[in-house]
């Protein structure tokens, strides 16, 4: 389930992604309206948003889609750092954890340390720790763009 969920999320993103990259048939936006992004290019958002408010035909089916998406993502979860049964090498459960999933205990030393690089096998064990999952699930770009695109902020 989760596979095919990030499937679509991703398959809206890149729809409107798509949309925003072509040439837009909207006056500039004034830089002071911009919205205030880290990942995104607060141009091409404010451009896509003017779309939507405008009911350009083309994107709204997208943007219905992302919408659809990003509600369907408020009822996931809840996330936390603290889901994991490993502990840190901090002592400290809140800290963020993860494994590199090529690397894997050293056969030839007690305690396995360092591990190895074995390359193209994956180490289940990486699998375990759920903390990657659980930042991409609670930080759902697609939740942003909607949010942004229909003023629900």
């Amino acid at each position: 389930m989760k596979k095919a969920y990030t499937f679509l999320l991703a398959f809206h993103i890149c729809t409107l992604t798509l949309l925003v990259v072509r040439p837009a048939p909207t006056k500039a936006v004034a830089a002071n309206t911009l919205p205030h992004t880290f990942l995104l290019d607060p141009e091409a958002l404010a451009t896509t948003k003017a779309r939507v408010q405008a009911g350009d035909p083309e994107i709204i089916p997208a943007l219905a889609g992302l919408v659809t998406a990003a509600n369907a993502a408020l009822k996931a979860g809840p996330y936390s750092v603290t889901d994991k049964l490993q502990m840190p090498s901090s002592g400290d459960k809140h800290d963020y954890l993860s494994q590199a999933p090529y690397y894997w205990p050293d056969p030839s030393k007690p305690d396995g340390l360092p591990y190895v690089h074995r390359d193209g096998e994956h180490n289940p064990e990486a699998d375990k720790i759920p903390d990657h999952e659980n930042l991409a699930g609670m930080a759902q770009l697609a939740n942003a763009v909607a949010g942004v695109l229909s003023d629900r902020r």
